[in-house]
């Protein structure tokens, strides 16, 4: 049975942000985003275990195709999105949101 998400605000501003930019480069790179989000936060939802512990009880998706990570922790039977954002960025960006 998959975990319920939560995505909190300022993952879903992240996931705004990172769609526009990639829609300006192209319409289809910007879906294509939108569509590799979707399909990792349902991938997390099924099996969150699998994904790498990156700090403390942080764990880190990658998107597919995208230098992008999903931040989120398991908290009883939710996941709760941090961030949605470049994985090269400082971890401090999403650290501070936990």
């Amino acid at each position: 049975m998959p975990y319920r998400i939560f995505v909190r605000k300022e993952a879903e501003q992240d996931i705004r942000d990172s769609f526009d930019y990639y829609k300006r480069i192209s319409p289809k790179l910007g879906y294509g985003f939108v569509s590799r989000t979707d399909e990792i936060i349902a991938q997390v939802a099924l099996t969150p275990f699998l994904y790498q512990l990156v700090h403390r009880d942080i764990r880190r998706a990658l998107l597919k195709q995208f230098p992008i990570g999903l931040y989120f922790k398991i908290r009883d039977e939710q996941i709760i999105v941090l961030a949605v954002m470049d994985s090269r960025r400082a971890p401090k960006n999403w650290i501070d949101r936990n």
